[in-house]
């Protein structure tokens, strides 16, 4: 889930896009690029924290990229 539903703030096509990183990021690595030790702070990283890293194997242009899609406006 996007930031924005946490908040309790309206939804837009940035939600779109932020979601859709999350699922580049899951088909890449198999993890959640906010996964944590518990439901809670899985939501409090969603919400303010940066997501995992990358592997070194996925391509500088296509890091970026995903790094942008789950950046928080």
């Amino acid at each position: 889930m996007a930031p924005e539903v946490f908040m309790e703030k309206k939804m837009n096509f940035g939600t779109d896009i932020f979601a859709l990183g999350i699922v580049i990021f899951e088909c890449l690595t198999g993890i959640h690029p906010f996964l944590a030790g518990n439901e809670q702070e899985t939501i409090s990283n969603i919400r303010i924290g940066k997501p995992a890293q990358l592997p070194n194997w996925v391509p500088t242009e296509m890091k970026e990229l995903i790094i942008e899609m789950l950046d928080k406006v």
